[in-house]
Protein backbone atom coordinates (compact mmCIF):
# COMPACT_ATOMS: atom_id res chain seq x y z
CA UNK A 1 0.00 0.00 0.00
CA UNK A 2 1.35 3.44 -0.90
CA UNK A 3 0.85 5.97 1.89
CA UNK A 4 0.31 9.65 1.15
CA UNK A 5 2.74 11.79 3.19
CA UNK A 6 1.06 14.09 5.70
CA UNK A 7 2.17 16.65 8.26
CA UNK A 8 1.74 16.06 11.98
CA UNK A 9 -1.33 18.29 12.16
CA UNK A 10 -3.06 16.07 9.61
CA UNK A 11 -2.73 12.99 11.81
CA UNK A 12 -5.93 11.76 13.39
CA UNK A 13 -6.72 12.35 17.04
CA UNK A 14 -6.38 8.59 17.57
CA UNK A 15 -2.95 8.37 15.93
CA UNK A 16 -1.26 11.31 17.62
CA UNK A 17 -0.99 9.90 21.17
CA UNK A 18 0.21 6.54 19.83
CA UNK A 19 3.00 8.18 17.83
CA UNK A 20 3.86 10.45 20.76
CA UNK A 21 4.17 7.51 23.18
CA UNK A 22 6.31 5.56 20.72
CA UNK A 23 8.58 8.56 20.17
CA UNK A 24 9.00 8.99 23.93
CA UNK A 25 10.02 5.33 24.23
CA UNK A 26 12.47 5.59 21.33
CA UNK A 27 14.06 8.71 22.82
CA UNK A 28 14.51 6.85 26.11
CA UNK A 29 16.12 3.92 24.30
CA UNK A 30 18.52 6.22 22.45
CA UNK A 31 19.45 7.99 25.67
CA UNK A 32 20.20 4.66 27.36
CA UNK A 33 22.39 3.42 24.51
CA UNK A 34 24.17 6.74 24.12
CA UNK A 35 24.89 6.92 27.84
CA UNK A 36 26.39 3.41 27.89
CA UNK A 37 28.56 4.03 24.82
CA UNK A 38 29.78 7.37 26.20
CA UNK A 39 30.51 5.81 29.59
CA UNK A 40 32.69 3.13 27.98
CA UNK A 41 34.40 5.22 25.30
CA UNK A 42 37.55 5.69 27.42
CA UNK A 43 37.73 2.19 28.91
CA UNK A 44 36.93 -0.25 26.09
CA UNK A 45 39.36 -3.13 25.41
CA UNK A 46 41.03 -1.26 22.52
CA UNK A 47 41.57 2.28 21.28
CA UNK A 48 39.66 1.37 18.12
CA UNK A 49 36.64 0.40 20.21
CA UNK A 50 36.99 3.62 22.24
CA UNK A 51 36.81 5.69 19.05
CA UNK A 52 33.89 3.70 17.66
CA UNK A 53 31.95 4.05 20.91
CA UNK A 54 32.56 7.80 21.05
CA UNK A 55 31.23 8.20 17.51
CA UNK A 56 28.23 5.97 18.15
CA UNK A 57 27.41 7.76 21.41
CA UNK A 58 27.35 11.04 19.54
CA UNK A 59 25.01 9.62 16.92
CA UNK A 60 22.68 8.06 19.48
CA UNK A 61 22.38 11.30 21.43
CA UNK A 62 21.91 13.23 18.20
CA UNK A 63 19.13 10.90 17.09
CA UNK A 64 17.46 11.14 20.49
CA UNK A 65 17.45 14.90 20.02
CA UNK A 66 16.03 14.60 16.50
CA UNK A 67 13.18 12.42 17.73
CA UNK A 68 12.76 14.74 20.68
CA UNK A 69 12.49 17.61 18.24
CA UNK A 70 9.45 15.95 16.70
CA UNK A 71 7.94 15.64 20.15
CA UNK A 72 8.61 19.27 20.91
CA UNK A 73 7.66 20.75 17.53
CA UNK A 74 4.75 18.56 16.51
CA UNK A 75 3.41 17.19 19.79
CA UNK A 76 4.29 19.92 22.31
CA UNK A 77 5.95 17.36 24.54
CA UNK A 78 8.86 18.36 26.77
CA UNK A 79 12.22 16.63 26.19
CA UNK A 80 15.65 16.77 27.77
CA UNK A 81 17.76 19.68 26.62
CA UNK A 82 21.03 19.20 24.75
CA UNK A 83 23.07 20.51 27.67
CA UNK A 84 21.43 18.05 30.03
CA UNK A 85 21.93 15.09 27.74
CA UNK A 86 25.61 15.62 26.99
CA UNK A 87 26.66 16.40 30.56
CA UNK A 88 27.20 12.75 31.46
CA UNK A 89 28.05 13.21 35.14
CA UNK A 90 24.92 15.28 35.85
CA UNK A 91 22.36 13.78 33.48
CA UNK A 92 21.59 10.64 35.58
CA UNK A 93 20.42 12.91 38.41
CA UNK A 94 17.70 14.32 36.15
CA UNK A 95 15.48 11.26 36.36
CA UNK A 96 14.85 8.35 38.70
CA UNK A 97 14.83 6.12 35.61
CA UNK A 98 18.13 7.42 34.22
CA UNK A 99 20.69 4.70 33.48
CA UNK A 100 23.87 3.90 35.31
CA UNK A 101 27.00 2.58 33.65
CA UNK A 102 26.90 -1.18 33.08
CA UNK A 103 30.19 -2.28 34.68
CA UNK A 104 30.87 -5.34 32.50
CA UNK A 105 32.07 -4.95 28.90
CA UNK A 106 30.30 -8.08 27.72
CA UNK A 107 27.06 -7.23 29.53
CA UNK A 108 27.11 -3.70 28.11
CA UNK A 109 27.58 -4.94 24.56
CA UNK A 110 24.75 -7.46 24.94
CA UNK A 111 22.35 -4.97 26.57
CA UNK A 112 23.02 -2.23 24.01
CA UNK A 113 22.84 -4.66 21.12
CA UNK A 114 19.38 -5.73 22.30
CA UNK A 115 18.23 -2.11 22.64
CA UNK A 116 19.75 -1.23 19.27
CA UNK A 117 17.98 -4.18 17.65
CA UNK A 118 14.58 -3.32 19.13
CA UNK A 119 14.86 0.39 18.34
CA UNK A 120 16.23 -0.13 14.82
CA UNK A 121 13.57 -2.72 14.00
CA UNK A 122 10.95 -0.18 15.06
CA UNK A 123 12.54 2.57 12.97
CA UNK A 124 12.62 0.20 10.00
CA UNK A 125 8.85 -0.25 10.34
CA UNK A 126 8.32 3.50 10.75
CA UNK A 127 9.92 4.16 7.38
CA UNK A 128 6.51 3.32 5.88
CA UNK A 129 4.71 5.96 7.97
CA UNK A 130 2.58 8.57 6.23
CA UNK A 131 3.74 11.03 8.89
CA UNK A 132 6.32 12.50 6.55
CA UNK A 133 8.81 13.95 9.04
CA UNK A 134 8.97 10.72 11.03
CA UNK A 135 9.39 8.54 7.93
CA UNK A 136 12.22 10.77 6.67
CA UNK A 137 14.02 10.75 9.99
CA UNK A 138 13.59 7.01 10.47
CA UNK A 139 15.10 6.39 7.03
CA UNK A 140 18.07 8.66 7.71
CA UNK A 141 18.69 7.14 11.13
CA UNK A 142 18.70 3.63 9.73
CA UNK A 143 21.32 4.68 7.19
CA UNK A 144 23.50 6.36 9.81
CA UNK A 145 23.19 3.64 12.45
CA UNK A 146 23.79 0.58 10.29
CA UNK A 147 27.35 0.43 11.63
CA UNK A 148 26.11 0.24 15.22
CA UNK A 149 24.64 -3.23 14.88
CA UNK A 150 27.66 -4.37 12.87
CA UNK A 151 29.90 -3.18 15.71
CA UNK A 152 27.78 -4.99 18.31
CA UNK A 153 27.62 -8.26 16.39
CA UNK A 154 31.31 -8.26 15.46
CA UNK A 155 32.23 -7.48 19.06
CA UNK A 156 29.99 -10.34 20.17
CA UNK A 157 31.91 -12.55 17.74
CA UNK A 158 34.99 -12.04 19.90
CA UNK A 159 33.06 -13.66 22.75
CA UNK A 160 32.95 -16.89 20.75
CA UNK A 161 36.19 -18.09 22.31
CA UNK A 162 34.75 -17.88 25.81
CA UNK A 163 33.59 -21.02 27.64
CA UNK A 164 30.27 -22.41 26.44
CA UNK A 165 28.60 -21.65 29.78
CA UNK A 166 29.64 -18.01 29.48
CA UNK A 167 28.30 -17.77 25.95
CA UNK A 168 25.02 -19.34 27.01
CA UNK A 169 24.78 -16.79 29.80
CA UNK A 170 25.38 -13.94 27.36
CA UNK A 171 22.77 -15.34 24.98
CA UNK A 172 20.28 -15.50 27.85
CA UNK A 173 21.24 -11.95 28.81
CA UNK A 174 20.56 -10.78 25.26
CA UNK A 175 17.10 -12.35 25.32
CA UNK A 176 16.33 -10.74 28.70
CA UNK A 177 17.53 -7.35 27.49
CA UNK A 178 15.55 -7.71 24.28
CA UNK A 179 12.40 -8.61 26.23
CA UNK A 180 12.93 -5.57 28.45
CA UNK A 181 13.48 -3.34 25.43
CA UNK A 182 10.34 -4.72 23.78
CA UNK A 183 8.33 -4.04 26.93
CA UNK A 184 9.60 -0.47 27.17
CA UNK A 185 8.99 0.27 23.49
CA UNK A 186 5.69 -1.65 23.23
CA UNK A 187 6.42 -1.46 19.51
CA UNK A 188 4.16 -4.27 18.31
CA UNK A 189 1.19 -2.74 20.11
CA UNK A 190 1.94 0.77 18.86
CA UNK A 191 2.73 -0.30 15.30
CA UNK A 192 -0.35 -2.51 15.11
CA UNK A 193 -2.56 0.38 16.18
CA UNK A 194 -0.91 2.73 13.69
CA UNK A 195 -1.36 0.16 10.93
CA UNK A 196 -5.05 -0.17 11.79
CA UNK A 197 -5.35 3.62 11.65
CA UNK A 198 -3.74 3.70 8.19
CA UNK A 199 -0.60 5.52 9.36
CA UNK A 200 1.69 2.59 8.46
CA UNK A 201 1.80 0.12 5.60
CA UNK A 202 0.07 -3.23 6.37
CA UNK A 203 3.38 -5.10 6.46
CA UNK A 204 5.00 -2.82 9.07
CA UNK A 205 4.80 -5.28 11.98
CA UNK A 206 6.05 -8.14 9.78
CA UNK A 207 8.96 -6.00 8.56
CA UNK A 208 9.93 -5.31 12.16
CA UNK A 209 9.76 -8.99 13.10
CA UNK A 210 11.92 -9.95 10.12
CA UNK A 211 14.51 -7.35 11.08
CA UNK A 212 14.74 -8.68 14.64
CA UNK A 213 14.92 -12.26 13.39
CA UNK A 214 17.85 -11.38 11.12
CA UNK A 215 19.73 -9.70 13.99
CA UNK A 216 19.22 -12.77 16.18
CA UNK A 217 20.36 -15.07 13.37
CA UNK A 218 23.53 -13.06 12.83
CA UNK A 219 24.23 -12.95 16.56
CA UNK A 220 23.80 -16.70 16.96
CA UNK A 221 26.13 -17.25 14.01
CA UNK A 222 28.70 -14.93 15.59
CA UNK A 223 28.65 -16.80 18.88
CA UNK A 224 28.70 -20.22 17.23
Amino acid sequence: MNVIPVAAEALSAQARPVIRDLLVALVEAKHFIGFQYASWCVCAPSIEADIALANMAQEEVGHAMVLGGLLGDDFRHGVLSKDTVVTWNTWPAQSADAPTMIPSWTDMIVACLAREAAASATLEALRSSNYARLAQRATKMMQEERFHLVFGIETARTFGSMPRETRLGLAAGYQRSLAEAETRLASVEHLSRLTALGVLAPEAVRVRAQYLHEVTRRLEAAWG
